[in-house]
């Protein structure tokens, strides 16, 4: 492939046409309060209170549906950072109109059991660090449902989450946020692509061949949040047949996100694929939060992305819950949320 990646210049594994520097292509709009849940999905049938996804997310993007939206004035603006066999990679951002300077930035990713998303993010989430002064971004990423313009598995998804991250911090002043103060925020298989984001200025990850093609770089982000997001596949998978038996691989997202068919002998591209193979002693810091009660991704991935922090002295917060499933609605009640927009006043405030 040649140097036309949406990486920026360089070679990539998986290439794709690049949408370019700052064209700041985006359709907004004024973001309205939402009403209470009375919509109708695409088929024409009453909607519910949200369709909630594998961790807990809406998978709509639609605050009438999600009940939930700012209180502040802000607008919502489609920008695309790329394209994939024709079709474009898009992002949409939902900025405070308050803010008075550049304001802060949090990139976030859906979960979606490595299937791919489209352009989903909690309406609870979202409405509540707006409202503090935090633009918002909802970055959708492919998958191995072919969701999101086909198919792929990694590295692709991670070089095209990159790729969205340096389009915010290149294009920052077309979209009105700091390139400086930008935070990385998932949940589920979305806390995985959030924490790498946090781990992708390091030589290990560099060598790794994660960056997306040669000569290319990327700061990472100013520091992460992780809602239970699976982070150690070979401890995963060893979860996985202790709790639920051998079962038909099928049955497991994460061989499909690694493009495998089969738990493999050389376990190398397992080890690529977790991000306990990149913390340093200079990973910016991580927040993490797991429900002890998850059975879809065990509270064990975030203990061990946890002890890792802690052997290489990286800041970070951990905030297990007794009672939270994967996803569960405590997540998104106003105390949890708290914690995270602490965590965040200490290391990326709103307010310079």
């Amino acid at each position: 492939m040649d140097g036309s990646s949406p990486y920026g210049k360089g070679t990539g594994e998986d290439g794709y046409a690049a949408e370019g520097e700052a064209k700041g292509k985006g359709k907004g709009k004024k973001g309205k309060e939402g009403k209470e849940g009375k919509g109708k999905d695409k088929k024409g049938k009453k909607g519910k209170k949200g369709h909630a996804g594998e961790d807990g997310e809406d998978f709509t993007h639609d605050f009438e549906l999600v009940k939930a939206a700012p209180t502040v004035p802000y607008t919502e603006h489609t920008y695309t950072y790329g394209e994939v066999n024709g079709e474009p990679l898009q992002m949409k951002v939902h900025r405070p109109e308050n803010s008075g300077s550049a304001p802060p930035c949090i990139i976030y990713f859906a979960g979606s059991g490595f299937s791919g998303t489209g352009m989903r993010l909690n309406g609870k989430k979202m409405a509540f660090f707006v409202d503090r002064g935090y633009a918002m971004v909802a970055c959708p990423y492919r998958g191995h449902r072919g969701e999101n313009s086909g198919q792929t598995h990694f590295p692709t998804p991670l070089f095209e989450a990159l790729a969205a991250l340096r389009y915010l911090r290149t294009n920052a002043e077309t979209i009105g946020i700091d390139p400086k103060r930008i935070i990385s925020m998932g949940g589920s298989s979305g806390g995985w692509y959030a924490v790498m984001l946090a781990l992708c200025g390091t030589k290990k990850f560099r060598d790794a061949g994660l960056l997306g093609g040669d000569g290319l770089d990327t700061d990472p982000v100013c520091c992460a949040v992780d809602y239970f997001g699976p982070q150690d596949f070979e401890l995963f998978e060893a979860e996985w047949e202790k709790h639920r038996g051998t079962g038909p691989t099928t049955d497991k997202g994460y061989f499909k996100f690694l493009g495998i068919s089969a738990w493999p002998d050389d376990l190398t591209q397992v080890k690529r694929a977790s991000t306990l193979s990149y913390i340093g002693p200079d990973t910016p810091p991580i927040f993490v939060t797991h429900g002890a009660k998850d059975a879809g991704v065990p509270i064990s991935q975030s203990e061990a992305l946890v002890g890792k922090l802690k052997e290489q002295s990286v800041q970070h917060e951990y905030h297990p819950h007794p009672e939270a499933e994967h996803g569960g609605y405590q997540f998104t009640e106003p105390d949890w949320l708290e914690k995270v927009a602490q965590f965040l006043k200490k290391h990326v405030p709103a307010e310079k």
